[in-house]
């Protein structure tokens, strides 16, 4: 298949041709912070999260991915934008060296959502968009790099751990709600595949026409039973044990936020929708 240039098209296809399409719009975070070791100046690198391009030039993906309140940007750190391309391909890389909160950052922490603004490059691929009204058990695909793990060979950095991984599935839920005292009234999509870390940020888009529909937050579980339970009678437990536990059982559910929350911030920063 031919690499795609431009805004994604968003003609009907099959699965497989979409999730190669995303491939070239969907990134992983890479925050660079400055550290001394032995008196040398170096960078502690670490995936933070996914996101995607919305323009040739406007990347998004979620606040707590690039400032996180119990690990927020620092004056200093840098970016490095990564799409492991696969197997004897070579990575895109796109560098935001030293960005500046308000200027190539910006955040809004009351709809988790983060804009970084990169250099423009002709034909980039970036995410074609959709507004229109989601119905429960529409299929959705979402893509990333979830639970991604970075080291070094012979010193570089190597991108072999960024593993670009997909997902399908119905959606279950649509609705309406407060994610916590300062994200209130939120619209959500949910569904019952499970979102991992490193998702975060990531689009998650129609399975058939690859339009984005909004973007990965989280998830959040809800306790359906609780009891007290005995081990098994061959069990052998440590001293001091009780053998009887607590057992818990919930239901997980995956929340991403429609992109209509966020559609005049996109507008303010010129992404054509």
């Amino acid at each position: 298949m031919n690499p795609p240039q431009g805004r994604l098209k968003s003609t009907h296809r099959d699965f497989f041709k979409v999730a190669y399409d995303m491939r070239h719009v969907v990134y992983s975070v890479i925050r660079q912070r400055p550290i001394t070791v032995n008196n040398q100046p170096g960078f502690n690198s670490a995936a933070r999260g996914t996101g995607f391009f919305v323009s040739p030039e406007i990347f998004v993906t979620c606040n707590h991915v690039v400032n996180a309140v119990e690990d927020p940007h620092q004056t200093g750190d840098h970016y490095a934008l990564v799409a492991n391309m696969g197997i004897n391909m070579q990575p895109r890389v796109v560098m935001i060296p030293n960005p500046q909160m308000g200027a190539e950052i910006n955040c809004f922490p009351e709809f988790d959502f983060a804009v970084l603004r990169v250099p423009r490059e002709a034909n980039r691929p970036y995410a074609s968009l959709s507004f229109n009204h989601i119905y429960e058990g529409q299929e959705i695909g979402v893509s990333g790099y979830p639970i991604a793990k970075l080291f070094a060979v012979n010193g570089q950095l190597s991108v072999d751990g960024l593993i670009y991984r997909v997902g399908h599935g119905p959606i279950g839920a649509s609705y309406v709600s407060n994610l916590s005292s300062m994200m209130q009234m939120i619209p959500l999509v949910e569904v019952n595949f499970l979102f991992v870390p490193g998702n975060s940020g990531g689009p998650v888009f129609l399975a058939e026409t690859g339009q984005v529909i909004g973007f990965v937050h989280g998830f959040h579980d809800a306790k359906i039973r609780e009891k007290v339970v005995s081990t098994g009678a061959n069990t052998t437990l440590p001293a001091g044990m009780n053998n009887q536990y607590v057992e818990h059982l919930h239901a997980i559910y995956s929340l991403a936020i429609k992109l209509d929350l966020v559609r005049p911030t996109l507008q303010r920063f010129g992404v054509d929708i």
